[in-house]
């Protein structure tokens, strides 16, 4: 018990110094049109760089950014960072997020915003990853991204 608290205490110190020094950074994988063998568009990954700049995978992080109460912070920066990349490009890309923040009415609305105040929903696509299949969730997320035009849902 001791162990995992310090443990998490360790990440949490990580995840902090991570965030307040620009460590959370995007990746952007390239999703290959196999039939034309041009790139479509690309997917936004969310990553912590550890001290040394090595990608740590959001598995070991994003558990923990929600007991702390940072996962809202990273996932706006994930947001911010891809829509930031893509601003005045003509690439179409999508964002992996969770029902959670499908969920979060907050955070919702700054992503819808943030996309549509930027004229760049016909390049967008949310995907949201959702543990349980609930199908509530993607009737909502419809419901969500329907008036934005051409902004897409896909599970």
């Amino acid at each position: 018990m001791r162990e995992s608290y310090e443990q998490n205490l360790i990440g949490a110190n990580r995840l902090r110094a991570a965030l307040d020094s620009g460590r959370i950074v995007a990746f952007y994988q390239p999703i290959l049109n196999l039939a034309t063998g041009q790139i479509d568009k690309y997917e936004c990954l969310v990553r912590m760089l550890d001290e040394q700049g090595e990608p740590i995978s959001p598995i070991h992080f994003l558990d923990l950014a929600k007991k702390i109460r940072l996962y809202r912070t990273l996932t706006r920066r994930h947001v911010d960072l891809a829509l930031e990349r893509f601003d005045g490009q003509p690439w179409s890309f999508s964002l992996n997020l969770s029902c959670e923040d499908l969920l979060d009415a907050e955070l919702s609305d700054h992503i819808l915003d943030s996309i549509t105040s930027r004229g760049m929903a016909s390049r967008s696509s949310l995907r949201f990853w959702n543990r349980k299949g609930s199908r509530t969730t993607a009737q909502y997320a419809n419901s969500l991204t329907a008036p934005r035009a051409g902004l897409s849902y896909c599970d």
